[in-house]
């Protein structure tokens, strides 16, 4: 005779007290509507909520990530409008180029 396993899965039980009459029964004709017991229903729409809620909180942190990569571009393009686009620290406040043209020794 074979060996059978059962799994389970681990269900919790949740009480809801207090609940609003108007609720109570939204959630009921939603449930028949959809064709569902009213726990199945409850179940879907907890569910429901729960996957917005975490598609919600991953759109906030791209949302940040590309507000930041804004900023340090917008930062980027500040330093270099000044004359600060990586040049060492040497060259800055030297001119190297004159009305006429180039002066490699910088006296101009």
């Amino acid at each position: 005779m074979p060996l059978i396993y059962m799994c389970y899965d681990i269900m919790v039980n949740l009480t809801i007290r207090g609940l609003p009459e108007e609720i109570h029964a939204s959630l009921k004709e939603r449930a028949r509507r959809n064709r569902r017991s009213l726990n199945q229903e409850v179940i879907e729409e907890l569910a429901a909520g729960t996957v917005s809620d975490t598609e919600d909180m991953r759109a906030a942190v791209a949302w940040e990530r590309m507000l930041r990569a804004i900023e340090k571009t917008e930062k980027m393009r500040a330093g270099h409008d000044r004359g600060r686009c990586g040049r060492s620290s040497r060259f800055s406040g030297r001119r190297t180029a004159t009305a006429g043209g180039y002066d490699p020794v910088g006296r101009g």
